[in-house]
């Protein structure tokens, strides 16, 4: 490809480039629900939301949190386990320490 092949665009002087950027991420955490035209709307951000997908993600919080509910409690289950494990150790060692106690007095 030699150099006449290539077009060299000037940008336009007369009109600035701007570009719109949001604020940053709306999660839509409180949302008011009209009944009259059946629409979610953000209160926070003002925008309205598709019900279907509102509650799509609802959903898929409510089975994140339930998946996250059941590792939770399995995890509660082994650490109770060892805790009693250390529990009745802690238990053996101080028997251990009166019975060593007990032998040394004359």
């Amino acid at each position: 490809m030699n150099d006449s092949n290539i077009i060299q665009f000037k940008p336009d002087d007369r009109r600035p480039i701007t570009i719109k950027r949001r604020k940053g991420i709306c999660h839509h955490n409180h949302v008011m629900l009209n009944e009259q035209t059946r629409m979610v709307e953000c209160e926070d951000c003002d925008q309205i939301i598709d019900p279907y997908d509102y509650m799509y993600g609802w959903a898929c919080g409510d089975r994140h949190l339930s998946s996250l509910r059941k590792q939770l409690r399995k995890e509660i289950k082994k650490l109770s386990v060892k805790f009693e494990a250390l529990k009745r150790e802690e238990r053996n060692i101080k028997a251990r320490i009166r019975r060593v106690k007990k032998g040394e007095t004359p």
